[in-house]
């Protein structure tokens, strides 16, 4: 930026400020050190830099012990920009409306800008309630193989395994049929929506284990036969989009 450009945005971001400060705060400070002097004197000794340290430890912490003397701010930054310093011109000017809306704000009993915003803490999104109600850790108990014992046919059976991430899953030996995912109900009652919007429920009576049913072809109450078949996997993947 061009010094004769610089010092001209310099004065019309000085008046600005001045404008806004109200002249009682002005007369108050007069018996005070200025602040601008203190600022000058340690950006000529050690750059802006420092310069910019000193004002942030000074205000608004210290400011009582000082005069916030806007003329002075903008002198300095002005002087810095007439001799080519046009960074430290700018921090100045900064550094005078920073004061500037600060001061004026408390003038008027409004709440001053926070100039060194906390981070919000981040809220985590709040995950949809699962489909088939919260998951459990005790469907062991009821993993196996169900049928009629006195029917030879191994496959007229229903199997009753677990998902990997903690629900019933039912089905159907026999045929292409889609499992059933169970929701529970209580601690032995499941319950899972079929074609047409129809609910099945499965009741596992502890003694002896069985699985009291809606299906029409089957004996009911339909005993455990026996457990699942070796080549099973523990658990069955979890439905990617939704469950049946």
């Amino acid at each position: 930026m061009r010094a004769g450009v610089a010092t001209r945005w310099i004065t019309l971001a000085a008046l600005a400020a001045w404008l806004m400060f109200p002249a009682a705060i002005q007369a108050q400070e007069a018996t005070k050190p200025p602040l601008s002097e203190e600022i000058g004197k340690v950006i000529d000794k050690d750059g802006v830099e420092a310069g910019q340290r000193r004002f942030d430890k000074l205000y608004p912490a210290h400011k009582d012990e000082y005069q916030l003397d806007l003329r002075g701010f903008l002198e300095l930054a002005t002087k810095y920009m007439q001799t080519g310093n046009t960074v430290a011109g700018q921090q100045v000017a900064q550094m005078m409306t920073v004061v500037a809306q600060d001061e004026t704000a408390g003038y008027m009993g409004m709440p001053a800008p926070d100039r060194n915003p906390q981070p919000q803490p981040k809220t985590e999104p709040q995950s949809e309630p699962h489909p088939l109600g919260r998951p459990r850790d005790d469907l062991d108990r009821f993993l196996g193989l169900y049928g009629d014992p006195n029917r030879a046919d191994e496959h007229r059976t229903l199997w009753v395994a677990k998902s990997c991430d903690g629900y019933l899953v039912a089905g159907a030996s026999w045929g292409d049929a889609s499992p059933w995912w169970m929701s529970s109900m209580s601690n032995t009652v499941f319950e899972a929506t079929v074609f047409g919007g129809e609910k099945l429920r499965f009741e596992f009576p502890p003694q002896p284990l069985s699985m009291v049913h809606q299906l029409d072809y089957m004996p009911n109450p339909l005993p455990r036969v026996g457990p699942l078949p070796d080549d099973w996997q523990e658990c069955l993947q979890p439905l990617e989009f939704g469950h049946q």
